[in-house]
């Protein structure tokens, strides 16, 4: 969020250039990169974590760069990659099939909120035609005592100030102790063999304490997640076994730092002659983690410079199409503690190196040697390259790329050989590919073989380490070339792997995979694209690897036609894969009443708390106090996906232009049907976890689904005097919590007839029936089937623009069909409307309802809260009175009051007020 920014350039439209800006915000973002490892068959979602390892944490919109094997992915359905910002979770696409092989770099910015933070930039740029010059300043810092989303307290300032840069140890105790209060999670302190520890309670004279929780690592807690019907997450204490915890969870809270990083760059480049240039660039950087603390402060400021220069030298006399060098040299330096804002180094960089995780330390130094021959369509590139990091690592690497056309032949080549030393390892790192094609009648023909053969030796015992590989992959492709109307590829590849075997490397796995895909662009009223994919992996040897044989397929297909000039348009997607769901847990948060959908319909258990089955969604505004906020664990289950999605529109007017006779009838109709289903399973059978239809699957292997069916059928739509539609309706949910399955089921048939008879006088009715299903693993008192009847018909009298009053009568039906229930209702529900609209001054509107239920079963239940609609049994009286006034042109008043007075209750009186101005 920018609260200032400015940019000057005093040389507008000459060969001089220098630009001046400035700018300041009130930052909100933080950086972080995660390294994810590629799990067989599985396209996500894939979690993202914080820089600090926080576990839940929202991703900042448009700020993630996600690379796969260091190729940058495009997000999008469509393309490559799907995100959720509000849960960090990054899926993949079936066009970018994922295999234990895939490296996986996500870098993003996130929202971090603990502290008020504010940051600073300043640039200063010159160029002509010799020199460019720049400088940059960049300044980011938390405002220390001004804590936004953690309380710190004296005690809590002196624990940072303790812990120095070791910030990752700053853990608080988070038990507070509290009054009893039924809308929170609370403890009891408990005391046994020689424990003392905390047990949740809804006994308000012991529930004393308000706890947070924080994951410390497998086997370095003594608390565990358990399923429980509490508004929220809870913990139970587990006694540790010979001294060693059993939990990943401990109450207490880790305390995060203020800091603060700055960097300043200088930069200048020159243009020696018009082939030929030399740069340089200098850093220093400052990164304090603890603005708390005074100690560790050594390593806070370091710098960096790296310098070059590059020539052009012509090796013929032709100058077109003749043979050119261009060389160049780099030199780097980067102090232990130089600290970058973000990443400045290509992304896979640490594997190119051989770098590993391991925790390097000293300074860093790199030169980089390059000769390029090029001429048209040839180009041949060599590079030695070296890196130094301290006396832990000396790497050199030697590079070797082409890209040649020789009788109709395109070869691409990209070879390299790492040599490194360190203390502990030597390697050598040898990877190679070669891919040759060439045109063959209408399409392209080519084979690529790649391969990767990395030595990690042991210096004490000259051993290879166990991180040592060895793969082999070959493949061979068809594609159309450029000019094709219709676009297609096929690929068919075997890749081995080898693993370490005593002290060589062995077969461990063999993976064949064949894809396909076709475009036809041809006809923009008629767009196919299928694409579809299978891979096999084999076990050669089970005790190299711990990957179980998989075998998976990824098809996509998507179809999208305008026919017989509109009479019918469609659109439709299939996609089927693997991934993997996360078990959730969820809470309601209370809000600023009537802002939510949620209410606390009551005390259905009588053990004074709320619990998760107590909150029913909102039927009047002055109830919807509470959200649903879904809570991410860190469980989940591989699944089996389809997802089919389904449009087809049927319009006979587009078609019958001269609409006369039989055609002017006909052309009265149209139908819109559409089908979207969603289904996640565990099901192993390939090809029965392909078939989105498949109305046979075992509820034991359905995970998660979603289904919507939607036809209407319409008559004289368009029509201002008479027109009806009928619409089948269905809608199927299955979701995957900690404490079990919840699904829900409507289905219904709704008629709608309208009819204008005159000027004056007008006629609505509308007809439902149908079924509502609930079912819960967990709670079985959410389980029901309710087949319900309505009956609505409207009368409407308009005597002018200005006023109209409604008439209306609605007469519902609900049962209970489940085994053994027996609760039913009839309700009827008599009204009158009154509106008075004016174009200067506004709408007023008024109504009153008066409604009778009749019910045969206890009201404080949730099937009695879905029956009743929130209402009572008995009559009630509903009312509103509501107010829309322009003041001007500009500026629009609402005022809005809504009464009612529930059978055996006191008046409930709701109103608000809400001002809008237009500019």
């Amino acid at each position: 969020m920018p609260f200032f920014s400015s940019v000057y350039n005093p040389f507008p439209d000459t060969t001089k250039y220098m630009r001046t800006t400035v700018s300041g915000a009130i930052s909100k973002g933080k950086y972080a990169r995660n390294i994810i490892n590629g799990v067989e068959a599985n396209q996500g979602p894939y979690r993202l974590n914080g820089a600090e390892n926080e576990t839940f944490i929202i991703v900042l919109s448009g700020t993630e760069k996600v690379f796969v094997d260091g190729v940058e992915m495009v997000r999008g359905e469509q393309y490559d990659y799907v995100i959720d910002y509000n849960t960090a979770e990054v899926t993949f696409t079936t066009r970018r099939p994922i295999t234990k092989d895939k490296r996986i770099v996500v870098e993003f910015q996130y929202s971090d909120k603990n502290y008020s933070r504010t940051m600073l930039f300043a640039n200063q740029e010159y160029q002509d035609k010799k020199w460019s010059v720049k400088a940059n300043i960049f300044s980011e810092q938390d405002a220390k005592n001004q804590p936004l989303l953690q309380d710190l307290d004296e005690e809590a300032k002196r624990l940072l100030a303790a812990a120095g840069d070791s910030i990752q140890q700053a853990f608080y105790p988070g038990v507070d102790s509290v009054a009893f209060n039924s809308t929170e999670v609370l403890y009891a302190q408990r005391d046994s063999s020689g424990f003392t520890y905390y047990e949740y309670s809804t006994d308000s004279t012991e529930a004393y304490y308000r706890l947070r929780f924080s994951i410390v690592g497998a086997n370095k807690g003594n608390y565990i997640p358990i399923a429980a019907s509490a508004n929220g997450r809870v913990f139970q204490f587990v006694f540790p076994v010979n001294n060693i915890p059993q939990g990943s969870y401990e109450p207490v809270v880790l305390l995060v730092a203020p800091k603060q990083q700055q960097l300043i760059t200088v930069g200048a480049g020159y243009n020696i002659t018009p082939n030929s240039s030399v740069f340089v660039e200098t850093a220093w950087s400052n990164n304090n983690v603890n603005l708390f603390s005074e100690k560790d402060k050594a390593d806070d400021s370091g710098f960096a410079f790296r310098g070059g220069a590059s020539m052009l030298t012509k090796l013929s006399n032709d100058s077109v199409n003749g043979w050119r060098l261009r060389s160049a040299v780099k030199l780097e330096h980067v102090n232990k503690y130089f600290k970058p804002i973000e990443n400045f180094r290509a992304v896979e960089f640490s594997r190119d190196w051989n770098l590993g995780t391991a925790a390097l330390v000293g300074d860093e130094n790199a030169a980089d040697l390059s000769l390029q021959f090029e001429k048209p369509k040839q180009i041949l590139n060599y590079q030695l390259k070296t890196f130094l990091k301290g006396d832990d690592y000396q790497g050199l690497m030697n590079v070797l790329s082409s890209n040649v056309n020789f009788l109709k032949f395109n070869l691409i080549t990209n070879s390299s050989y790492l040599i490194s030393k360190s203390p502990l390892t030597d390697t050598r790192f040898l990877r190679s590919v070669f891919d040759v094609s060439r045109p063959v009648w209408r399409f392209i023909a080519g084979v690529r073989l790649e391969q990767e053969h990395n030595v990690l030796t042991d210096v004490a015992n000259d051993s290879i380490r166990l991180n040592s590989f060895l793969y082999d992959q070959r493949k061979i492709y068809f594609t159309s070339n450029d000019t094709s109307k219709t676009f297609f590829r096929i690929d068919f590849s075997r890749r081995y792997d080898y693993a370490v075997a005593g002290n060589y490397l062995k077969k461990s796995t063999v993976a064949d995979e064949a894809s396909a895909r076709i475009d036809f662009l041809g006809n923009p009223k008629s767009r196919l694209s299928i694409s579809s994919s299978y891979r096999n992996l084999a076990v050669r040897d089970s005790q190299l690897t711990a990957i179980p044989p998989e075998e998976s397929f990824l098809n996509r297909m998507e179809y999208n036609a305008t026919i017989l000039k509109g009479l019918i348009t469609s659109t439709t997607f299939f996609e089927a894969g693997t991934g993997q769901e996360l078990k959730k847990e969820y809470a309601y948060v209370e809000v600023t009443p009537g802002t939510g959908v949620y209410t606390y319909a009551g005390d259905y258990n009588g053990n004074g708390v709320k619990d998760l089955d107590e909150f029913e969604i909102a039927v009047f505004t002055d109830q919807a106090n509470f959200i649903k906020v879904f809570l991410p664990t860190n469980e989940y289950v591989k699944t089996r996906t389809n997802q089919f999605n389904q449009v087809l529109t049927i319009n006979p007017a587009a078609w019958f232009i001269e609409t006369k006779g039989w055609r002017s009838f006909v052309a009265r109709f149209s139908n819109q049907v559409s089908y979207r289903i969603d289904n996640k399973t565990l099901e192993k059978d390939v090809l029965k976890a392909l078939n989105p239809f498949d109305a046979n699957i075992d509820d034991s292997l359905l995970v998660t689904s979603n289904a919507a069916f939607r036809n209407t059928l319409s008559f004289n739509r368009n029509s201002t005097v008479f027109g009806l539609d009928a619409t089948l309706q269905s809608n199927t949910s299955k979701s995957f919590l900690t404490n079990g399955f919840e699904s829900r089921v409507l289905q219904s048939l709704v008629n709608n007839f309208r009819w204008n008879i005159n000027r004056i006088f007008s006629l609505q009715a509308t007809t439902e029936n149908g079924t509502r299903k609930s079912a819960s693993e967990f709670f079985s008192n959410r389980d029901y089937e309710i087949e319900f009847y309505s009956l609505e018909p409207k009368f409407s009298i308009q005597p002018g623009l200005s006023f109209r009053t409604s008439l209306t009568y609605e007469f519902k039906n609900k049962q209970n069909v489940a085994t053994n229930a027996t609760e039913k209702s009839d309700q009827h529900d008599g009204g009158i409307e009154l509106k008075f609209s004016s174009v200067k001054k506004g709408v007023a509107t008024a109504k009153f309802n008066v409604i009778i239920i009749d019910y045969n079963a206890p009201e404080n239940t949730p099937i009695a809260y879905e029956i009743l609609e929130g209402l009572k049994k008995g009559t009630n009286y509903t009312w509103g009175l509501s107010l829309q006034r322009n003041l001007s042109n500009s500026i629009q008043l609402n005022l809005n009051y809504e009464g009612r007075k529930p059978q055996g209750t006191n008046i409930i009186h709701t109103g608000g007020v809400q001002a809008r101005a237009f500019f």
